[in-house]
């Protein structure tokens, strides 16, 4: 009898099998149907992405449409439940209770142009949410709910007062208008409910127009009251509950899909939220907005201490000023090791002020190991910078030098530009490069490469370079002579690399295949070259 493979062996262990199903993106759904003992380990995992999906079929709409149902954000992973005939009490008696930890629904206004009236669809929902909530009160630890209006928040109320007392994990977003209904709102201004000790995570989100929600923020406040255990919150500019309750909370993420002009004042919370908690916070994040209005307008953020803060992420530097937080950031942030600031604003150079501040304060901000810069229109200012941040071993750096360039008057390229002044940053391990325009042919993006290859001799491990907007569609080039010896001594230089990744690279087939017969010949490892075809390996066939 042959001895059993030891993939085989792994694939059968449990504690194995576990780890690989944790870390893979493999589709859980599928790998229940490989057998039973994978379907009892896929449902054994403690954080599983499986959630549960329910449908309900309206009878009057056509086979497909779907007047209710649980949903997730990634349908790969959503557990597909139709009662059909089946009255839905009589399925969740024969429901493996496991696939319960983790709840997704969402109601719906309308149904693919089938007009419904609103209190409809909420009946729907409420029915089967408050039926299995009841059902597997004690087994749900996470929720999550897609709404079309406000009017949907009693029956999660009524929920998170009297079931799921394991729930670990809150997140609502609504995705349309407040209300497609007359109501008032004193009608859903619920009462306080029992404590939540296992939440720690609650996240809120809305699309627009935050003047239309009066139910949501004070929802928002009873949720905090109720959970004193709250370590991560993601909410909405405009929402400023009183964190007074936790003292736990170590993540703070706040951002909004758009603003109106009518809103802004409702941004100056918050410094209020800061002031309340910024002693506590690990993470903080003011998220990007789609800043579609004309008058700007600024927040300037409270210089105050964050002591414990390592993580700091303004997406919106031209929207909430920075300016005292790092006029010194040791002082401020002492254990501060990731930055990232981005803008709001297409036509703002405020990130590049920034830069240009950083480099001419002479601060020394040695926590730092991880760099992210969105929006430099200049990125001479780079070289400036790593004097500042002298342990950075990561940058990522979206470059927006390319608008200015004019492909008729530079000769330089902005992808040679970047490159070269990233040279400096000694102990760089780890480098993203976003650009804004293609070099001109691929002898110039090689070239720029080899131009700067003392970064992969000894010193870059990873590097990805990428176009951030792509204004056509690249044909294959089958290289010439010279550009295949070219870029046989590119290989060469990154041959040290634990992996190369750029977007924007086609070859032909014949090219590809001289290619890989280099790589082989030469011992290479092919896979750890992401460079053809938009990111992939190198292969022989189209």
């Amino acid at each position: 009898m042959e001895p059993q493979p030891q993939w085989e062996i792994a694939l059968n262990n449990p504690i194995i099998l576990s780890n690989i199903l944790q870390q893979t993106s493999a589709p859980l759904k599928t790998c229940r149907l490989v057998s039973h003992f994978w379907n009892d380990v896929v449902l054994s995992l403690p954080n599983t992405r499986l959630a549960l999906k329910l449908t309900r079929k309206n009878p009057f709409a056509d086979e497909n449409q779907n007047l209710f149902q649980f949903d997730s954000e990634d349908d790969d992973d959503d557990e597909d439940i139709d009662p059909g005939p089946v009255p839905f009490q009589t399925l969740c008696f024969t429901l493996d209770e496991r696939l319960t930890k983790r709840i997704s629904a969402t109601c719906k206004s309308s149904l693919r142009g089938i007009s419904v009236h609103p209190t409809t669809t909420i009946d729907f929902f409420a029915s089967k949410l408050l039926h299995v909530c009841d059902k597997f009160s004690h087994r749900i630890q996470i929720l999550e709910f897609s709404l079309y209006s406000e009017e949907c928040l009693p029956p999660i109320y009524l929920i998170l007062k009297n079931s799921c007392p394991n729930l670990t994990q809150l997140l609502i977003s609504v995705t349309r208008r407040a209300t497609l209904t007359t109501y008032n709102p004193s009608e859903l201004l619920f009462p306080p409910m029992q404590p939540k000790q296992n939440l720690t995570m609650f996240a809120v989100s809305v699309p627009r127009n935050l003047a239309n929600y009066s139910v949501l923020p004070h929802f928002t406040q009873l949720v905090v009251n109720a959970a004193p255990n709250l370590k991560e919150v993601t909410l909405p500019f405009g929402f400023c509950p009183d964190f007074a309750p936790t003292n736990r909370l170590d993540s703070l993420t706040i951002g909004q899909d758009y603003f109106w002009p009518t809103e802004v004042d409702k941004l100056s919370g918050v410094s209020k939220i800061l002031d309340q908690v910024g002693d506590q916070l690990v993470t903080l994040r003011l998220g990007k907005a789609g800043m579609t209005m004309t008058d700007r307008f600024e927040i300037v953020l409270p210089g105050r201490k964050m002591s414990k803060l390592r993580t700091f992420r303004n997406q919106m530097v031209d929207v909430f000023r920075c300016d005292d937080l790092f006029k010194n950031i040791a002082g401020t942030m002492p254990c501060l090791t990731m930055v990232e600031l981005g803008e709001a604003f297409k036509a703002s150079n405020r990130l590049d002020e920034i830069l240009q501040d950083l480099s001419n304060s002479r601060q020394i901000v040695g926590t730092v190991t991880n760099l992210v810069l969105i929006g430099v229109y200049d990125p001479n200012l780079l070289e400036g910078l790593w004097p500042v941040f002298p342990n950075v071993g990561k940058l990522q750096v979206n470059s927006f030098y390319g608008t200015k360039l004019s492909w008729l008057t530079v000769s330089c390229t902005e992808l040679g530009v970047v490159l070269t002044t990233c040279g400096g940053w000694r102990g760089l391990k780890h480098l993203i490069l976003g650009v804004s325009s293609y070099p001109r042919n691929v002898a110039d993006i090689i070239g720029d490469l080899l131009d700067n290859k003392d970064l992969f001799k000894g010193k870059l491990k990873t590097l990805k370079i990428k176009l951030l907007k792509c204004m056509y569609y690249p044909s294959s080039h089958d290289l010439t002579t010279d550009e295949m010896n070219l870029f046989k001594k590119l290989l060469m230089e990154m041959v040290e690399m634990d992996e190369v990744t750029i977007f924007f690279l086609h070859f032909g087939v014949e090219s590809r295949r001289q290619i890989k017969d280099f790589m082989v010949s030469n011992k290479m490892e092919v896979s750890k070259f992401k460079m053809f075809q938009g990111g992939e390996t190198c292969r022989v066939w189209d």
